[in-house]
């Protein structure tokens, strides 16, 4: 299995439409748009639980995933809602 060698958010970083990384978890509607629409073109296998995880966590605020299709799957949920990030 091939990973990215970067980390989900640093993946998601440029469609998010911030000016900083640490931004991200406050991005507007549009930019979790971009992050989410990224994602569902993205295999749950090109990054690792922990790196998926990391994201679910620090863009989403919600609890780490058993496998990484969970963890993608949460992910562009908790990106596609229409409520602010926790």
């Amino acid at each position: 299995m091939d990973l990215f060698e970067t980390s989900v958010v640093e993946f998601l970083f440029s469609a998010s439409g911030c000016s900083y990384i640490s931004d991200m978890p406050k991005a507007g509607a549009l930019g979790r748009y971009r992050m989410a629409h990224l994602l569902r073109g993205v295999s749950a296998q090109r990054f690792s639980l922990a790196s998926w995880n990391d994201a679910l966590s620090y863009l989403a605020g919600l609890p780490a995933a058993g496998t990484v299709e969970e963890a993608r799957e949460a992910l562009i949920k908790a990106l596609s809602s229409d409520s602010e990030p926790a």
